[in-house]
């Protein structure tokens, strides 16, 4: 079912995806900071989406709530930011990848397909699927336009609906405590499914639920075993 190019470049892309509260901007930065003692800041690059350019802004906007956006809008605007913070002149992540870098991501195309295909109905799962598949005939799409690049390492972070809740109301004040955990379990379904499709393209499922020590520890040392960590360190002053 893996729809997108292999990362045909020298540098690793390492991506992080989870729910809301599952930790997983925890880990990227926990893993950008091991990998940048070991070869210097300037070679290894933390980012996240949506990204820093205006399309991620006028995103952030509408998950904010301050203008509404049809979740079809959205979801060509997530593609659309996507593109640019791959093909930035210089600073996007294929440059980075190109020059050898270490690039780590906070989110990526599971993020857009699991929380794009929530239904409205949310215990619908058969229109889940159809919206999942849809996403995943546009990837074949636009892969043939474009080019998007898989990323060599994916990390889910599994952490039970209930537990995100809590601990999105433990740090951002009050939630709709049932209305949010309904939702996050249909998002969770979809990152279930696409790790059961995807599982052999270098996707790890980690339990969250862990010391936040012991997931970087398993997270670095995966990152270390893989093939390419060692001919990027090579290229590495």
């Amino acid at each position: 079912m893996n729809v997108l190019t292999p990362n045909p470049y020298p540098g690793l892309f390492i991506v992080f995806e989870g729910l809301d509260g599952s930790g997983e901007s925890t880990q990227a930065d926990l893993l950008s900071k091991a990998l940048k003692a070991e070869f210097g800041g300037s070679r290894v690059w933390l980012t996240k989406e949506p990204s820093e350019s205006s399309v991620g802004g006028a995103i952030r906007d509408s998950l904010q709530g301050i203008y509404r956006l049809s979740p079809t809008a959205l979801q060509f605007m997530f593609i659309a930011d996507r593109f640019i913070h791959l093909t930035k002149e210089k600073s996007g992540i294929i440059p980075r990848l190109g020059r050898g870098d270490l690039v780590v991501n906070d989110r990526y195309h599971f993020s857009t397909m699991s929380f794009g295909s929530i239904p409205a109905d949310l215990d619908d799962e058969e229109e889940q699927l159809v919206r999942l598949h849809s996403y995943g005939e546009l990837l074949v799409l636009l892969n043939q336009r474009i080019g998007l690049v898989w990323p060599d390492l994916t990390f889910i972070l599994q952490v039970p609906p209930k537990v995100c809740v809590q601990r999105i109301a433990e740090s951002r004040g009050h939630v709709e405590l049932f209305e949010e955990e309904m939702k996050l379990t249909a998002v969770w379904r979809a990152y279930e499914y696409l790790h059961r499709c995807y599982r052999d393209a270098e996707v790890y499922l980690l339990d969250g639920e862990r010391p936040i020590e012991v997931i970087a520890e398993e997270v670095l040392a995966t990152v270390k075993a893989h093939p390419k960590f060692r001919a990027v360190s090579n290229l590495l002053p």
